[in-house]
């Protein structure tokens, strides 16, 4: 009998936890590349639980060789939306790991980024990244315009801000080469170091109400590339099937299987 509890508790927490969370996932297509030639690969994970949305960057794209490698911004539009009467939208951003690389094609850990203990030079990188959220129509069915940059990428949508420089620094780089090295000067002038290594998390919060959980109604996303004026980019997103999806379908089968053996003890 205590066994059927189980599995009837366990039913219940994966349903109730698939109907108050949404995991789903971003990334650029296959063989995406950047305007000169090179390729490109960007994933973003969503996380949307209650009034707050995580954002996991990463960046892919081993072994760059130029700046519209990198990657500087995230934009998306959420439709649908409900928006209690007063409602902001903040936004900040954590990181664990920042690198500055050397004019030799050697790195180096930025010391108070570095995965240790000392992470207060985490929260000023991150602090590059900025969001702006615009929100349009009724306050129940309201689509809002998320921008979150830290470089005037127009081509992605970003606003011009007086914070965001071409040339800026904290943008998301992937990987090294084989033997440890960035091989470019593109990617090693001063004003673009330090990198964040490979990822960093953004954190949207509403004040209050909650976020809408289908992904449907997360679109237009779009990857910004590159920092200087010459080379940003663009780049759409594709979604596969929501994670959320399957944890329902999980959860589904742990409450029948229960159902069953219960019945069929009966």
């Amino acid at each position: 009998m205590q066994t059927i509890r189980l599995i009837f508790a366990l039913g219940t927490l994966a349903i109730a936890g698939a109907l108050h969370a949404s995991t789903f996932d971003f990334s650029t297509p296959t063989g995406a590349k950047d305007l000169a030639n090179n390729p490109v690969s960007v994933e973003s994970i969503f996380v949307v639980s209650g009034n707050q949305l995580q954002i996991t960057l990463e960046n892919k794209t081993t072994t760059p060789i130029d700046d519209g490698q990198i990657l500087d911004a995230l934009t998306f539009q959420l439709s649908n939306q409900v928006i209690p009467t007063g409602a902001t939208i903040s936004f900040s951003g954590s990181l664990t790991e920042a690198i500055t690389i050397n004019s030799n094609g050697t790195f180096s850990p930025v010391s108070t980024c570095n995965g240790g203990s000392n992470q207060s030079g985490c929260n000023a990188i991150a602090s590059n990244w900025t969001g702006t959220a615009a929100i349009t129509g009724p306050a129940n069915n309201s689509t809002i315009q998320f921008d979150i940059c830290d470089a005037n990428i127009v081509a992605a949508g970003c606003p011009s801000s007086s914070s965001h420089t071409y040339g800026s620094s904290a943008g998301i780089i992937g990987g090294p080469n084989t033997s440890n090295h960035y091989t470019s000067s593109g990617i090693d002038s001063s004003p673009k170091n330090p990198y964040i290594f490979e990822q960093a998390t953004l954190y949207l919060t509403l004040s209050s109400g909650t976020f809408n959980l289908n992904q449907s109604n997360y679109t237009n996303l779009i990857f910004g590339m590159g920092s200087q004026s010459n080379d940003e980019d663009a780049i759409h997103g594709s979604a596969p099937e929501p994670s959320s999806f399957w944890m329902m379908a999980a959860a589904m089968a742990i409450g029948l299987t229960a159902f069953r053996y219960r019945h069929k003890l009966r």
